[in-house]
């Protein structure tokens, strides 16, 4: 968890596994092992083994609230049936060369890992580690199957709640709760939402590494400029504080046409465009899917088995996403394309180059913007619909690979990695949020040379950050189809906000006929 640009379409956290790139549009946007105690290990768990854990559920709502049960009461549950472990895993004091296949984080974390890598082998000098270039870029899960086949599969794992279900069906990873149970790891004070994205039938299959939720980037100079207030601290839980029609109005007067009058002055040219109030990627899974939750509606129903985007809510969403195109103050496809392959792209190329005052996107965005905008600029919280504020949001993370000859050894990596040490390391590139609660306030990420100062909004966010619903569209597919073609549609004159969300949900309601017959 967008996370290079076209990289994260497939998956929730590709929704930001790009620390230096930004998502792709997508459905559901879509972001190192050893021997044991007494020599080389060929066992790929500890004695210890969880048993009796309630199973993370097939389906997921549409909010945060309610698409996973609680993580942290299903971990303990598990770490609870665990019998009693004779010894903790120790790691080993002979040589071991550790393999960790880091997936997109391969190039998006290409300052992070050299640091990682030279701390943990310093104090563990008998430990020697690579990364598997080769299990990365696209195609990376068919990638590890042929690994896996081959007996070649890395010791760690980079990993995302999309691959959660196949990885421990086919063995790629392994449960991690007895590990965790027998080294005291706090896997309850990782916040439960994400957490849970990788619990599969009681067994936890991926440790989120960051928290990515898409909040709303702010060019401070074009805000001066236009004499516009940002509420940059919001009481987020009051959905009449900082709403739809108050963004809207601030978008307004951040447009600036081509002779300088802006959005709310009387002459003001909405198709000779210098400078837009904000490029919002609409056709991006995390805009769209809570646009629909905060008008009080859903994508689908909650067994996911109907479409229910056509409701009036899923309509008002729809023309409210598009309504600030037409006026003129929310930058158009047309305007966009010359600065990147895909709407995020774009719209971060935009901001950076000081053609839109405010976009949205996620922290794992940041590498990419930091060192390529001019001006100063900052984070504000999401807007809020006429029935909740709601945004986007997702995560990636690593695994122990369930054939590795050395897992205590990789164990300890990776407790070394969430550790205090380790999460120093991963944030200082402004590329990872904290999802270990302990960690939010810390000074180590949250004091980072600004911007962006107003750092809390990534983690107060995740109190109305949604999942989408496990539903595998992409970027291909009648699906993705109707529903590109129908915004630029929109956007063009060409078709209506209800007429394109009744074709989209026809589309989405017969992939889910298709599939539940499958």
């Amino acid at each position: 968890m967008v996370t290079k640009v076209t990289e994260f379409r497939t998956s929730r956290r590709r929704f930001v596994a790009m620390s230096g790139g930004v998502f792709a549009s997508s459905l559901l946007a879509g972001i190192l092992t050893a021997c044991s105690g007494t020599g080389a290990s060929t066992s790929s768990t500890p004695a210890a083994q969880a048993t009796s854990a309630p199973a993370a559920p097939a389906t997921s709502a549409p909010t945060a609230a309610t698409s996973a049960p609680a993580a942290a009461t299903t971990a303990t549950a598990a770490a609870s049936a665990t019998p009693a472990a004779t010894a903790q895993p120790a790691a080993s004091t002979a040589p071991v060369s550790l393999r960790v296949a880091p997936g997109s984080t391969l190039t998006s974390w290409k300052g992070v890992w050299p640091d990682l890598i030279k701390t943990y082998q310093t104090a563990h000098p008998n430990v020697s580690m690579t990364l598997d270039s080769s299990a990365s870029g696209a195609n990376y899960d068919q990638k590890l199957f042929a690994e896996i086949a081959a007996n070649t599969l890395p010791d760690i794992i980079y990993t995302t709640d999309n691959y959660a279900v196949p990885f421990k069906q086919n063995k790629i990873t392994q449960d991690m709760l007895p590990y965790a149970k027998q080294t005291n790891f706090p896997v309850d004070d990782f916040n439960k939402t994400f957490l849970d994205l990788g619990m599969v039938d009681g067994t936890l299959q991926m440790l989120p590494v960051s928290g990515d939720v898409v909040v709303l980037f702010v060019n401070k100079k074009l805000v001066k400029d236009a004499g516009v207030e940002i509420p940059w601290t919001v009481d987020y839980k009051d959905v009449k504080q900082w709403t739809t029609d108050d963004f809207y109005k601030v978008c307004q007067k951040l447009t600036v046409d081509v002779k300088g009058k802006r959005g709310d002055e009387p002459g003001f040219d909405k198709k000779n465009v210098s400078v837009y109030g904000a490029a919002m990627p609409i056709d991006w899974w995390a805009v769209y899917v809570p646009a629909i939750i905060s008008f009080g509606g859903q994508l689908v129903s909650d067994d996911l088995t109907k479409s229910t985007m056509s409701s009036q809510a899923g309509v008002d969403a729809f023309t409210w996403l598009t309504k600030p195109v037409l006026d003129g103050y929310w930058a158009p496809y047309s305007y966009l394309s010359p600065f990147g392959p895909t709407t995020n792209s774009q719209a971060t190329g935009a901001f950076n180059a000081s053609k839109v005052a405010i976009t949205a996107t996620v922290r794992g965005g940041i590498p990419g913007i930091r060192p390529n905008i001019k001006d100063d600029w900052d984070v504000a919280h999401f807007y809020a619909g006429p029935v909740k504020r709601v945004t986007g949001m997702g995560t990636f993370g690593f695994a122990l690979s369930g054939s590795t000859r050395h897992p205590n050894d990789a164990w300890a990596f990776l407790d070394f990695m969430y550790g205090e040490t380790g999460q120093k390391i991963i944030t200082s590139s402004y590329g990872a949020t904290p999802v270990e609660q302990r960690f939010y306030n810390s000074s180590f990420w949250k004091d980072l040379p600004p911007p962006p100062a107003n750092n809390s909004v990534f983690t107060d966010a995740f109190s109305y950050g949604t999942l989408p619903p496990r539903l595998p569209f992409y970027t291909t597919g009648p699906f993705t189809k109707a529903l590109l073609d129908g915004l630029q549609a929109i956007e063009l004159g060409q078709s209506t906000p209800r007429q394109v969300v009744t074709n989209v949900s026809s589309q989405l309601q017969t992939w889910l006929d298709q599939n539940k017959k499958s």
